[in-house]
């Protein structure tokens, strides 16, 4: 794989400017064997003038907030000035086991053009609020909220520095920022709270903590053959593993109650094939409930039905125009949302899609083209902006490169005749 260069600028999380020394921060990476892995990469970033503020003062890592330094982080794991290790996961469409890497596939476009305006993406953590958490018992009594406080890399030190497993102590709560857990303040005693939490706690904790100190942005997109786009969180490591490791996400073959079996769900395609074709006035037009790996549209994303419009053919001779239902497309959903109406969206699916069939009619498709433009909406918010505007532009030179290697001979050889036939004349 081809090595992923470092930004020389980033914009931080915080709003901060900043340049990174490629050349110093690969040269300290070189002396940090044997930490954890998450002190590898802080300790690499602590180099005196790898970081520089915009106006060219020195940048002390340890002073940054956390969510500043998670970002870091994940950049020089991306660039491999540090070494992630690899990590798997199930593709939540085919089921397929995936092996990656999960920071090299990071995209750091909105970060190294300053494009940290999007509403939900860069919104900051509201510190000020208390967030709710299951029951759990403190000397104060039962506590039912948690209320964080904002950290720097420096204050969290205790966890990324651990090379095993942490108790909760006074010096894990200040690391964690905790500031109060229900009615408990003092850090012994929401330490002895935390000690008894029990998973579901450590769970709702875990979450509240990595969405106030990584941010949103932090996501891996891993690409399964399939189509699917796989989300997962980056940098791999996290400071709460030594608190309370969680379980790998696996996917759950458990059927959800109220899930139509194949059959029924065949009967319910049927009938909305019959009331959709009659109040649409449309016909021959098959509708078919595909029960293998669904598709996937232009994002990435499983679909829960597509519309193929008719072909002249080849071998097999024309085809008439198609709908397609994706059962598994559906179970995923339900299994997602217990209150997803299987029914309802059988219904509006089969609507949906014949609508496509009716503008491919008129010779027009504008809700294939809205879909389409939310795609790319949603493409430019992730990647940014400039980013795709680059690599538009790389793909039109590679194009380029490529017709003019491939006509050249022929181009040269059409001029060498026009001279020699002008020599002749």
């Amino acid at each position: 794989m081809k090595l992923k260069a470092l930004p020389k600028r980033v914009t931080l999380p915080s709003g901060l400017r900043i340049t990174l020394s490629d050349a110093k921060l690969r040269e300290a990476a070189k002396h940090v064997g044997g930490l954890p892995p998450i002190a590898r990469a802080f300790t690499v970033l602590s180099t005196e003038g790898a970081i520089v503020a915009e106006g060219g003062e020195p940048v002390v890592f340890e002073d940054l907030s956390l969510r500043d330094g998670q970002l870091l982080r994940a950049l020089v794991l991306r660039s491999r000035i540090v070494v992630e290790e690899p990590r798997s996961l199930d593709c939540n469409n085919c089921g397929e086991r995936l092996t990656f890497v999960a920071s090299e596939a990071f995209e750091p476009g909105p970060f190294a053009d300053g494009e940290l305006d999007d509403p939900d993406l860069d919104a900051p953590f509201d510190f000020a609020t208390s967030y709710e958490v299951p029951p759990i018992l403190t000397g104060e009594g039962p506590a039912r909220t948690l209320h964080l406080s904002p950290r720097t890399v420096g204050e969290s030190r205790v966890l990324w520095e651990a090379k095993g497993s942490l108790d909760p102590t006074r010096a894990v709560v200040t690391a964690l920022g905790v500031k109060d857990l229900g009615r408990a303040r003092a850090a012994q005693t929401i330490a002895r709270g935390l000690a008894r939490a029990g998973s579901d706690a450590w769970t709702r904790i875990a979450d509240l903590w990595e969405e106030a100190h990584y941010g949103p942005r932090l996501v891996a997109e891993i690409i399964c053959e399939c189509g699917a786009r796989n989300e997962y969180p980056i940098p791999a490591d996290r400071e709460l593993d030594v608190l309370a490791p969680l379980a790998e996400a696996s996917r759950s073959d458990e059927v959800p109650e109220g899930f139509p079996d194949e059959e029924t769900f065949a009967n319910w395609a049927r009938a909305a094939q019959e009331e959709t074709f009659e109040r649409r006035a449309v016909r021959n037009i098959d509708v078919i409930v595909d029960y293998g790996v669904p598709a996937c549209d232009d994002g990435g994303v499983p679909m829960l039905g597509c519309y193929t419009p008719p072909s002249e053919g080849g071998t097999l001779g024309p085809t008439p125009p198609e709908v397609r239902l994706f059962y598994r497309s559906f179970l995923e959903e339900k299994k997602l949302d217990p209150t997803f109406d299987v029914r309802a969206e059988v219904d509006e699916t089969v609507d949906h899609e014949i609508e496509h069939h009716l503008h491919f009619l008129s010779g027009e498709d504008p809700l294939d083209d809205e879909e389409r433009a939310v795609i790319a909406t949603e493409r430019a918010r992730v990647v940014g902006k400039r980013e795709l505007t680059r690599r538009a532009a790389r793909s039109f030179r590679d194009e380029l490169v490529g017709f003019l290697r491939v006509s050249f001979p022929l181009v040269a050889l059409l001029v060498l005749l026009a001279i020699w036939r002008a020599c002749a004349s």
